[in-house]
């Protein structure tokens, strides 16, 4: 995994985990209508990381085939039309 998708990984289960003891009651969320928040986030971050996951592959070995990032707008067949 690369660090972006660890990051993911890790902001879901903080806000999964805080989310749950949260709507439990174990953390009081009567001061703050915003920790009710945590497990919504917790959800957009795990998709986010399973999206991130399933292209991963992907963009990896679409780099491969292409011989990695080139610039764009610039042609590389070595023709020069004036």
């Amino acid at each position: 995994m690369k660090k972006f998708t660890k990051v993911l990984l890790a902001l879901t289960v903080m806000c999964f985990a805080l989310g749950v003891l949260v709507t439990v009651g174990v953390i009081d969320a009567s001061h703050s209508v915003d920790l009710g928040l945590l497990l919504p986030a917790g959800a957009v971050f795990l998709g986010l990381f399973l999206i991130w996951r399933v292209f991963e592959k992907e963009i990896a070995a679409f780099d491969a085939e292409n011989g990695g990032h080139q610039t764009p707008g610039i042609k590389t067949t070595g023709a020069h039309h004036d």
